[in-house]
């Protein structure tokens, strides 16, 4: 809240003292009290310098401290943008300035110093403007929430595998009339729901920018699913699936751009991130074409889903193989 000085009275025309100024009905709810000199504006058309008194209520902390830095933004546009134009005159004047000089130096620059200093104001009153920052902010919370939750279901869902293949328990399920694909596509049906009930409310709070569709996530979830399913069939034991499902993740996440923008990234980190799913997720976020984000997810699950069963085929023949030795 800014006030000229006058206002810092009471109902009963009394002067406030600093020290209980937010105990007082009038400023009770204010983080900031600003207190702006007579003329404040008037002198700095004429480029006089008086001093702005700021008060801080110091119960609230973060309103505080945004405001000062608003105020400090402004004065340092103000400083910057007259000391450029003082340098500007100055050299056209040959170094020295006289009155006649200084009143021109004023006449010409102060409507541009004030214009550029407060006009900046009019950037976010720019609905265009408003709704781009709106998606920076929203657009990667949610693709990194929504990551996260795909990758860390997947891995739980998915960590039980490699124990009941040690443990016999797949075989036995087999032998009572089951599959790995039904296996497999309860495991994907039970991370499915748990994903859904974490994004969904998600997506109803942040309203992130799907240009795809519901077929970006749900692409994003499968390929999630299929890289940690080739992972599982990678690993024996669920101690080091998790270990190497750690790693993974969070190679995900790191060259994803979820938790570092990937615009900023060395050369090597960005041909890292072609392989990462989330980087996909926040190009569906980002791009209106199914070609930047569900082709490549699905190219991702193709070959996680490819090598998977490429590994258990191989596996199957050696322990075919090794049945048939034992026979012998």
């Amino acid at each position: 809240m800014a006030a000229q000085g006058a206002s810092l009275l009471d109902e009963n025309g009394e002067l406030i003292a600093e020290s209980g100024l937010f105990s007082a009905p009038l400023f009770k709810d204010c983080a900031v009290v600003m207190i702006l000199p007579l003329d404040f504006f008037y002198d700095a058309y004429t480029g006089e310098e008086e001093p702005v008194r700021i008060v801080l209520n110091g119960d609230m902390p973060l309103e505080s401290a945004l405001a000062s830095s608003m105020a400090s933004s402004v004065s340092g546009i103000l400083k910057s943008e007259r000391a450029a134009w003082y340098a500007a005159y100055s050299v056209k004047a040959g170094g020295e300035f006289d009155r006649a000089d200084f009143e021109r130096f004023c006449e010409d620059s102060a409507e541009t110093i004030l214009d550029n200093a407060l006009g900046r104001l009019n950037v976010f009153k720019n609905p265009d403007i408003r709704a781009e920052l709106s998606a920076s902010v929203k657009n990667p919370f949610f693709a990194c929430a929504a990551s996260m939750l795909m990758l860390f279901v997947s891995l739980g869902v998915l960590k039980t595998l490699p124990e009941e293949r040690r443990l016999g328990l797949y075989d036995r399920f087999v032998s009572a009339g089951g599959s790995l694909f039904q296996l497999i596509l309860s495991k994907f049906i039970t991370a499915a729901v748990f994903c859904a009930i974490g994004i969904l409310p998600l997506y109803f709070i942040l309203k992130p920018d799907l240009h795809g569709g519901v077929f970006v996530p749900a692409a994003a979830f499968i390929a999630c699913f299929l890289l940690m399913l080739m992972q599982a069939r990678l690993t024996r034991s669920a101690e080091s699936y998790l270990i190497i499902g750690g790693i993974l993740t969070a190679a995900e996440l790191l060259f994803g751009g979820v938790i570092y923008p990937a615009k900023l990234f060395p050369l090597f980190a960005k041909r890292i991130s072609v392989l990462t799913v989330p980087k996909y997720l926040i190009a569906g976020l980002e791009k209106s074409e199914i070609s930047a984000s569900v082709i490549p997810l699905a190219v991702i699950a193709a070959a996680c889903l490819a090598v998977f069963i490429v590994l258990e085929a191989a596996l199957r023949g050696i322990r075919r193989s090794k049945r048939g030795r034992r026979k012998v």
